[in-house]
Formats: C-alpha cells, structure tokens, sequence
C-alpha cells in the first residue's frame, strides 16, 4: 500500500516538474524572441522614422521585456533560491503588466511600427508582445515564486519606472513628450499620478495576496478586479463619460450609439495622433483653410487635430450624428480659445450639404464611421462626396488626402472611391486587443474613372446603379 501510494506521488512529482519545465522553456524562448524583435524594430524605426532618438530605442517596453528574460534566464541557476531573485522577478511582473494594460496606449510609443507589410503578422507580433508573453510570464511567477514578498519593499517597484521617466524627460528636454494624448500633457502632475496609482495597485495586490491564504477563485476575481480599475484608471473624463452613457444610458440612446458606432470603445491616444496627420507639410496651410473630421464621437482625434494644426489659424470642422456626442464635443472644445472648431450635429454622408459653402477650403479629411453599420445608399453619397472633394481641391499643387480608422475585423473589404489611390496602411492593435487599420487614400488621375467601382466599402455591397445626381435622390430618400 505505502510502495503504491509513493510510487504515485513520485509520478506526480516527476509530471509536476516536468510541466514546470516545459513551462520554463516555453517563456524563455518567447521572451527572447520578443526581446530580438524588439531589437530589430527599433534598429529599423531608427533608420526610417526622422524624429526617432537613440533614446527612443530604450522605450519602457523594451525594457519590460528584457528584464522578463533576464529573470527567466535566472530560473534555470541557483540564483532562484536567492531573496533578491523574488524582488525582481515582482519588479519585471509588474512592468510588463502594467506596460501592457495602461503604458501600451497611454504613452507616446514609436516602437511599435514593425518592419512588416503583412498584417496578420503584425499582429502576431504586436500580441505576443502586449498580449501573450504578459500572461505565460504571470503564469510563471505563481509557479515559480514562493517567496512571501514584504510590504516594506513595494518601493522597490517604483525604482525602475521613476528613473525611466527622469531620464526619457531630461532627454527630450520636455516631459510632455512622454505622453500620447494633448489633455495628459497639459496635466502633467495628474497623468504621473495615474502612473504612480497602478504601478501601486498592482505592487499591493500581489503582495496581499502572497501574505494571505486565499480561495484560488477569489484570488482571480480580486485580480480582475484590480486589472479593470488599471485598464480604465487612464481614460480622460471624456472616455468615462462615453463608457458610462453605453452601459447605463437609456435604451434609445444606446440605439443611437449602435447606429454611429459608438458602442465601441473610443479611439486611443496613440492611434489618435496618427489618424490625425492627414496634411504632409503644416506649413501649407494658410489661414482659413478646413481640416475635417467626419464622426467626432468623444473628441480623441478633434483634440489631436487641434494639438496639431491650431497654430496655422485653420479651421477645424466635425460632423457628428449622435446628439449626446454633439454636445459632448461643444463643451469640450469651448476651453480651446486658440482654435476655431466648429461642431455639426449631422449625417457624415451628406457632409457636402452641410458645408456648400466652404468646401473647397477643405484641406485635410479624416473619418472615424462605421461604414459597415451605414447603408449602401449612405456609402454612395459619402464616396460621391469625397471624390469631388478630393478631385478638385489642392494643397500647394498637391491632392489633399483622406484618412480613415477601420476595425480590421469589420472591414470585408478596402474602401474604394472613385478615382483614388491608397498611399498608405497603417496597421495597429487599438486599446489593448482590438486590431485596426490606418487607410490613407488621395484622388489619382490616372485611376479608373468607372462610377460603378466605387460603391464600396466592405460587407454592404452599394448598388452600381446608384443615380449621379445625388442631390435630388437625397431628398427624396430622406422624405420616404
């Protein structure tokens, strides 16, 4: 009976370790190949983008992902059995979770453009990154780590981020730069405190519940807990009020938002700013002249746009449907005397007939609409629309240029408009998971003029033999 009973605690024992070690294994390799990625990138952001720094090489995500494998490299010596080993193996944790759950969209990161044109690649290598080597790492630490940490050194963990941000500041000569989003920079001392909360939050939950006997199921609820209140802790009041209004507002608004889009989770930060750099040289600009941005929402790209081109005395126009979001972004952009942006409540796709009388300003054309929620003759009267524009309006010679947000796993097809060429694609994970695409589009002479190419944007098929004349058919649909 005792021969038995140790015969199969020895294979419990043999099949533990070698799951631990297969375990093991498994994080090394990603995470050195996620540290080589990470090399390579930067090597080729550094030869590529202009105002890439050497210190641009060392972003904090970097950083994150070296420390993990030095202390899975750890794993594998007797220095596992050591003290300090427990403290940086809490320290590389919290960084990489916290890298991925708030700094990923919170912070000005230009590392994340990968020498890469497929895109189902980048995103392979975008979640292992943020998504994947976050989770195996937390499922090593609760293997490995046995060590019950002490609260009197949880500011230890605050060691690396501080001197990280002193340094990144100091050499840009501006901490401003550190942040992706114009609202953050101008409330420095609150966006630090933001930071300073998780990295506490985090620090403190899992070292409370390393001290303390736990349920394993409480444990996990706890720790989804704490990662929902780290994930939102850096949204903007704006953000906030547009989670709020999806889950608790009244059931006719939340129609509203279905139909414009806006049940999805606001554009973030980073892909703000690049949505926004629609105009190749600012200095083009002359006084008067319209920026537009078709589907304000809660006003993440309008801030950007602002941030951007507000000093050349343009003008920046949003068309919004919804009227919550409407008066959303009237209220928010009154404290930005410096730029004259004006708010339409109306349909995106009948833009021209709300702006007749300054179009041919428009300089720049940025869009964030759900073309797969609008209907088919919606999508006729928006390309109609952007065609004339951009066929007939000029910046220093030069076709103007349109720049759409599109979730990738909405979009059945490219949008086409008549006469258009694509001049770029950016691909990007918004808001942790969420893959989207960039699509930069400018009017070619030399593409086909054939009307009945242009329908089209994605899973609604438009119709080809949509009337020309959009003006009275409008009317009329409007009225049936």
């Amino acid at each position: 009976m005792n021969y038995s009973s140790n015969k199969n605690t020895f294979k419990k024992s043999v099949g533990s370790k070698i799951k631990k070690s297969f375990l093991n294994c498994s994080v090394l390799i990603l995470s050195a190949v996620t540290v080589v990625l990470g090399i390579v990138s930067s090597c080729y952001n550094i030869s590529t983008q202009k105002d890439f720094k050497i210190v641009d090489f060392f972003y904090f995500s970097r950083q994150s992902n070296l420390l993990v494998l030095m202390v899975v490299i750890f794993a594998f010596t007797k220095a596992k059995n050591k003290n300090w080993y427990s403290t940086a193996s809490l320290i590389a944790l919290v960084n990489i979770l916290i890298n991925a759950l708030v700094l990923n969209h919170f912070l000005e990161d230009k590392s994340k453009i990968y020498p890469i044109k497929q895109k189902h690649i980048y995103y392979l290598f975008y979640y292992l990154e943020y998504v994947i080597m976050p989770i195996l790492f937390s499922i090593f630490y609760l293997k490995n780590i046995n060590t019950q940490l002490r609260w009197k050194k949880i500011w230890i963990v605050f060691i690396h981020p501080l001197a990280y941000f002193i340094i990144y500041a100091l050499a840009n000569d501006n901490a401003k730069v550190l942040f992706a989003s114009p609202d953050d920079q101008k409330n420095l001392i609150c966006s630090f405190i933001k930071i300073a909360f998780v990295f506490a939050l985090l620090s403190s939950a899992i070292i409370f519940t390393t001290t303390k006997r736990f349920n394993k199921y409480l444990k996990r609820l706890l720790f989804f807990f704490v990662f929902l209140v780290i994930y939102f802790t850096t949204y903007s009041w704006y953000d906030w009020k547009h989670a709020k209004k999806v889950v608790f507002g009244p059931k006719q608004e939340k129609n509203e938002y279905i139909y414009t889009g806006a049940f999805i989770t606001p554009i973030s930060p980073n892909a703000a700013k690049k949505l926004s750099d629609v105009v190749e040289n600012p200095d083009d600009l002359r006084p008067g002249d319209v920026i537009l941005e078709l589907g304000g929402g809660s006003g993440n790209v309008t801030q950007h746009l602002i941030d951007r081109y507000s000093n050349k005395r343009v003008k920046i126009v949003v068309i919004e449907k919804s009227t919550y979001f409407a008066n959303v972004l009237k209220k928010r952009f009154e404290k930005y005397p410096e730029a004259e942006v004006q708010i339409i409540e109306g349909d995106a796709s009948e833009f021209k007939l709300l702006l007749s009388h300054s179009t041919d300003r428009i300089k720049g054309i940025v869009s964030t609409l759900p073309l797969n929620l609008l209907l088919p003759e919606d999508i006729v009267d928006l390309n109609e629309d952007l065609y004339s524009i951009m066929k007939n309006n000029k910046i220093k010679g030069k076709r103007i240029k349109f720049k759409e947000y599109r979730f990738t796993h909405m979009l059945h097809r490219d949008h086409e408009i008549r006469g258009t060429k694509a001049e770029s694609k950016i691909y990007l994970v918004d808001n942790l998971f969420i893959p989207a695409e960039i699509n930069t589009l400018y009017y070619h002479s030399k593409s086909s003029p054939n009307p009945e190419s242009t329908g089209t944007s994605t899973d609604n098929q438009t119709p080809n033999n949509a009337p020309s004349n959009d003006r009275p058919w409008r009317s009329w649909r409007r009225r049936r």
